[in-house]
């Protein structure tokens, strides 16, 4: 079925000083059907998952419905109509485009909320010194790559309505669907699109 978004929303954006940035979106078709679209390492694909709710769960919630290589391994920089091109994916005319400012993927401190504090439930935070929202926790995002050097990673914890106005309002690098093993202080993130494990997982 030949594809044609109505709602794009950039996520991830290549940024200089996060070597493991790339570029990705979220996009809508004309079926109110979900995407993800991203280009890294040379390699673009488009995703059409079951719902929203489906990232990072398993495999069968995705369906590659396109996939091309520039053939440059080092590539993570696309524009969405170049991406679009090389997919054969359409932009409707009327097409809602949002993308990210400059500043978003290279300052995670200007994210709403602080990581998983081990309760289970969402650190958005409206405003400084106010308190985090409190509602249980469905979404994990992280803003940054995990570091090269430390392995550590800048999370927060969401819920819906939080997850909906993070991606309306700001860059990330990654996100899945809240887990048991997220709260946890030593959690491992498995990305980009995968979950969480706790250590004793990843070493059996």
């Amino acid at each position: 079925m030949n594809q044609v978004l109505v709602r794009v929303h950039q996520t991830c954006r290549p940024e200089p000083a996060l070597p493991d940035t790339y570029c990705q979106w979220e996009a809508w078709n004309e079926q109110e059907e979900f995407l993800l679209l991203s280009y890294r390492s040379g390699v673009g694909t488009a995703e059409l998952l079951k719902d929203d709710a489906s990232w990072g769960q398993a495999p069968d919630s995705y369906e590659c419905v396109a996939r091309f290589d520039t053939g440059d391994p080092d590539g993570r920089e696309l524009s969405l109509d170049e991406f679009c091109r090389r997919a054969a994916i359409e932009l409707a005319p009327s097409a809602t485009v949002s993308v990210l400012p400059t500043w978003a993927m290279a300052n995670p401190l200007l994210s709403p909320g602080s990581p998983p504090d081990g309760t289970g439930r969402c650190t958005f935070v409206a405003t400084p010194g106010a308190d985090p929202c409190g509602a249980p926790a469905t979404w994990h995002v992280a803003w940054t790559p995990p570091n090269q050097r430390t392995g550590t990673i800048s999370t927060s914890a969401d819920c819906d309505l939080h997850m909906d106005y993070v991606r309306q309002h700001y860059g990330y690098y990654d996100r899945h669907q809240f887990t048991e093993a997220c709260p946890l202080p030593d959690f491992l993130w498995q990305g980009p699109d995968g979950c969480c494990t706790a250590p004793a997982e990843t070493a059996s």
